[in-house]
């Protein structure tokens, strides 16, 4: 969030030099999301209004984002008085996932923001948010356009220009800012520089950061891993204690039973012979009370 709000004062701060004197405003890509766009890092505003969405009639306002509504919002300008030449500028939300205007969020049902120089619009995300389509609006005043020769203009002054308006407008093209497609300050060009080294420097450092979070984490899982498996071990040492003994004592009771069993056949073995020989003795009764 500082990043983001450093790189819009940053580039408030600097003055905006274009070539089409129709440009009244200027949306300039801040977040990672918003410069990648094929479109390029700037939106210009010609038109007293333009819509921002992912199927906008207008190839330079297209942000192609599911999170993007078809017409997104509506960024327009309105005279302050009839007889002033002065406008004000305002922004409409017209999404189902609201747009941001510095850190308030706007909603459908919200009325028109008034936006002024400087200012961050954020399409669906909060301008800190890694999708976050982060723009910083920058007013362009009519002493700050290059003015082009027309029919007008006396063929003299047309050819031949000031020697300082040269040399800024080779310096310009020399370092591929020179068109009508955007604003052409090398210190806008500077300051990207400095973005993506910043940026490049944050994302090495939060690459650094997942690695050390991969690091704690894989620790942290071969701590859990350890803990379990000894939390199981100490849980089941008493049981496999009490199973052995259990085990031990039943092996006891089995050899007391297999006793028992021997010594009940050898008494029974004893009866069984004691029953015969009464048999014999009752036999030898009978036979001595018969012969008496």
């Amino acid at each position: 969030q500082e990043f983001i709000s450093s790189a819009a004062a940053n580039l408030a701060s600097q003055p905006v030099v274009l070539s089409d004197p129709d440009v009244w405003g200027v949306l300039t890509a801040i977040s990672v999301k918003a410069r990648k766009r094929c479109q390029g890092s700037h939106m210009l505003l010609k038109s007293d209004e333009h819509f921002i969405g992912r199927l906008v009639e207008d190839s330079e306002f297209q942000i192609l984002s599911p999170a993007v509504s078809a017409r997104h919002c509506r960024i327009y300008r309105m005279p302050q008085h009839p007889s002033d030449n002065c406008s004000s500028v305002f922004l409409k939300d017209m999404s189902t996932n609201g747009t941001y205007l510095n850190r308030e969020k706007l909603s459908r049902s919200s009325s028109e923001a008034k936006v002024c120089h400087g200012d961050i619009i954020s399409i669906a995300f909060s301008p800190q948010h890694d999708l976050a389509y982060a723009f910083v609006f920058r007013e362009v005043e009519a002493s700050s356009t290059i003015l082009k020769p027309t029919s007008l203009t006396p063929r003299r002054t047309s050819k031949r220009k000031p020697d300082g308006s040269a040399t800024e407008s080779k310096r310009l093209k020399g370092i591929g800012m020179g068109s009508s497609d955007g604003p052409v300050s090398l210190d806008d060009f500077r300051s990207l520089q400095r973005s993506n080294m910043d940026l490049r420097k944050l994302l090495e450092d939060k690459a650094a950061t997942i690695s050390a979070l991969h690091d704690d984490n894989r620790a942290a899982n071969e701590l859990h891993e350890t803990e379990i498996r000894e939390l199981r071990e100490s849980a089941s040492k008493p049981y496999v204690d009490e199973i052995f003994e259990l085990g031990r004592s039943l092996e006891a009771k089995e050899k007391e039973l297999a006793e028992s069993n021997r010594v009940s056949a050898d008494r029974k073995h004893e009866i069984e012979s004691l029953n015969r020989r009464l048999r014999a003795s009752e036999q030898s009764s009978f036979e001595a009370d018969e012969m008496i």
